[in-house]
């Protein structure tokens, strides 16, 4: 017995050596392969890998199959629409309403009392008393003119009187002497006419037309500038400063269309006397009335 329980003490000891020298190995190997185990993540940083491969980018889309594009087109196109909607519907507004306003004035009743007028003339002269070669350039008159009766209707047949600025201007002989002149004639005006009732009231424009035929006498007053060389008997060339003929005799007769209730336009026939002279001559009109 006592053998038996000698070996198994010597086999505890036994069994106890062989785990404390196992124990002294694995720390051993853990000690010396910690540092190797430690540096194999820096030496596999230390590796330099091959780039990856770079891929080739999309290819470009074109803009007009781009959905993204076009949708923005679309957009703009259908602002820039709804705006030239909205600028074609107030220049209609502002339209039509300058129209209503001009319709409404056309349309206003009106007194027709009197008008005043320029004239754009094309005159012939013809002369005698040793005068030759008479040429006469355009030339404009003023006219002005109110009915003598107020109270009575414009499409009566009535006087009217009122006031005529003439002048004449040009150049010719008088005996050896050529040269231009320059006549104004001035003087009240006398009259008969009538304008008549609107065609159609409820136009757009009614349209009136008047008919006056008119005449007078009125003075003249020559311009010109005074020499020393001029001949003792006056001319028509080297007057005084103011020189004044015989009066004249003029009569006119003009037709003339009222539109947009104070606007008129027409034409003219005329004649006008002077000292040694008749000038005939045919104008347009244009007046307005009040």
């Amino acid at each position: 017995m006592r053998k038996i329980s000698r070996n198994c003490r010597s086999q505890r000891i036994s069994c106890r050596a062989i785990l404390a020298r196992s124990k002294f190995l694995v720390l051993w190997l853990l000690l010396f392969a910690a540092p190797i185990i430690a540096s194999r993540p820096a030496q596999a940083a230390e590796i330099e890998l091959p780039p990856a491969p770079k891929s080739a980018p999309p290819p470009a889309i074109p803009k007009e199959r781009d959905p993204t594009e076009a949708r923005k087109q679309e957009r703009e196109r259908k602002r820039q629409d709804v705006n030239r909607e909205i600028e074609a519907e107030r220049a209609h507004a502002s339209e039509q309403a300058a129209k209503e306003k001009s319709q409404r004035e056309a349309q206003r009743p009106r007194g027709l009392f009197g008008f005043t007028e320029l004239s754009l003339n094309l005159t012939k002269a013809t002369v005698k008393s040793g005068r030759s070669n008479y040429a006469v350039d355009p030339t404009v008159h003023l006219n002005t003119y109110v009915r003598a009766f107020w109270n009575s209707d414009p499409d009566v047949l009535q006087p009217w009187i009122g006031l005529r600025i003439a002048p004449f201007t040009g150049y010719g002989t008088q005996g050896k002497l050529t040269g231009r002149f320059a006549h104004t004639w001035i003087g009240p005006s006398f009259g008969i006419g009538k304008i008549s009732k609107a065609d159609d009231i409820t136009a757009d424009f009614p349209v009136r037309h008047a008919v006056l035929f008119s005449g007078g006498i009125a003075a003249v007053a020559r311009l010109g500038a005074k020499e020393e060389s001029s001949p003792p008997l006056p001319t028509d060339f080297k007057p005084t400063p103011w020189a004044h003929d015989p009066p004249g005799v003029w009569m006119e007769l003009r037709f003339i269309t009222v539109t947009r209730g104070a606007l008129g336009w027409g034409g003219m026939l005329g004649a006008q006397t002077g000292s040694g002279k008749l000038f005939l001559y045919a104008g347009l009109i244009g007046s307005g009335f009040y």
